[in-house]
């Protein structure tokens, strides 16, 4: 069972997101790409950086991928869920800080726990 978890970094915009890559990864693109088993729970963690002089407010929000109508895979927000979609990632995934506020120039790890359902599935 394989879940796939993109993360954004948006350097340009004064700030990096970047994962920290567990064992059970599948490879290293700069990914959540994991082999987990069913009912398996995991703490992911993701280093967020600011890279400005003054303080900075983030919400923290999970989307499920969607596609759009060329077929190619989107990740820009809460969009519709697919009525198909047995395991919605917003079920699955749940932040420890929904906010977090960071000084200037502050680096901090932020974690989610993931909770995998007690029934195998493919996770693309």
């Amino acid at each position: 069972m394989a879940l796939y978890l993109p993360v954004s970094a948006a350097d340009a915009t004064g700030f990096a997101a970047l994962p920290i890559l567990p064992e059970n990864q599948k490879n290293s693109e700069g990914v959540f790409d994991l082999v987990m088993k069913p009912g398996q729970v995991q703490e992911l963690q993701l280093v967020l950086e600011t890279r400005t002089s003054f303080e900075n407010r983030f919400t923290v929000e999970i989307f499920a991928a969607s596609t759009n109508n060329n077929g190619e895979v989107e990740f820009d927000g809460p969009g519709t869920a697919d009525e198909t979609m047995t395991y919605p990632l917003t079920d699955l995934l749940i932040p420890s800080e929904a906010e977090p506020v960071l000084a200037p120039m502050e680096k901090r790890t932020l974690t989610f726990n993931l909770t995998m359902p007690q029934e195998e599935f493919d996770g693309y």
